[in-house]
């Protein structure tokens, strides 16, 4: 997404890959709206924690646990973990279905047992 002023508003353009032009990304096919995200501004290694999912499934609901791959860092302050699944694929953790919590690695869990 590429963003220009243009007659007093700003406006984002994309390339449609089927005309083969950059086009406003408002009159392309399927546009919901324009959503302003913070911009990343560093990232931080998974170190060990990962992003546990509870998800729907046919024979009822299954647990899945992924590792997570970097913290990114963004210019609102915020910090969020993204997950690599068994495909390889990379997701932003708090952004993806079925989320239930994100656990620190072994070394950083506090006993409650009292033990």
């Amino acid at each position: 997404m590429h963003w220009w002023r243009g007659e007093g508003e700003l406006v984002g353009y994309i390339h449609d890959m089927r005309q083969g032009r950059i086009i406003r990304a408002d009159l392309h096919p399927g546009f919901l709206s324009y959503e302003r995200r913070p911009r990343v501004v560093a990232a931080l290694p998974g170190m060990g924690w990962t992003a546990c999912y509870l998800l729907d499934a046919p024979t009822g609901p299954v647990s899945e646990d992924r590792p997570v791959l970097a913290w990114l860092v963004h210019d609102d302050g915020t910090i969020t973990p993204h997950d690599v699944d068994h495909d390889g694929l990379v997701y932003c953790s708090t952004d993806t279905h079925g989320l239930s919590h994100v656990r620190p690695p072994r070394d950083l869990q506090v006993n409650t047992s009292g033990g």
